[in-house]
């Protein structure tokens, strides 16, 4: 058993990514683009984490570059320790209006969450998805006990004509 904050959690996480970065390898010979998501838990503010992510999705772009405040997930800390608070969940509304008020804990924004394509692929929109669902086919109002990314990527030939795409309507934008 392990968390993801750990020195266990780390070297199986790094066992992972290599594993992953060596699968991606093989298979980018015979593709023609690859997209790699998912939940990391690897937070991206953290700079040795994001650079040991970085290192394996070498080639890779972050489909949310660019996008100020992409955070997915509120991580409860002891403000004491500095040791993130496994037995408290803030995935709720409630649970992070009630822990708010209290000095024991610190709750700290993260990204956990990324989707990574090849250069070669165009990201026509992204952003981060909120957590709840407002619909009455759903028994559920939470998805997670986080955010999601959302990113729209273009693959193939749509994906070279559209990356000229934008410049020409910032051309047309700044000429009205």
């Amino acid at each position: 058993d392990y968390t993801h904050n750990d020195s266990k959690g780390h070297a199986v996480r790094s066992k992972q990514l290599r594993q992953l970065r060596d699968w991606m390898r093989r298979k980018a010979r015979a593709v023609d683009g690859i997209v790699c998501g998912g939940d990391f838990n690897i937070d991206r503010n953290n700079p040795s984490q994001w650079k040991a992510l970085s290192r394996h999705m070498h080639g890779l772009r972050d489909s949310l570059e660019g996008v100020p405040d992409a955070t997915t997930i509120c991580i409860p800390y002891n403000a004491k320790t500095g040791q993130e608070d496994t037995s408290i969940c803030m995935a709720c509304r409630s649970c992070r209006k009630a822990y708010s008020k209290c000095d024991a804990i610190k709750c700290v924004e993260q990204r956990v969450d990324y989707v990574f394509h090849t250069h070669n692929l165009n990201v026509r929109q992204k952003h981060v998805l909120s957590m709840s669902v407002k619909d009455p086919a759903f028994p559920f109002t939470h998805l997670s006990d986080h955010k999601a990314i959302y990113a729209e990527i273009e693959w193939g030939r749509d994906a070279a004509a559209s990356s000229k795409r934008p410049q020409a309507r910032a051309r047309a934008r700044a000429r009205a």
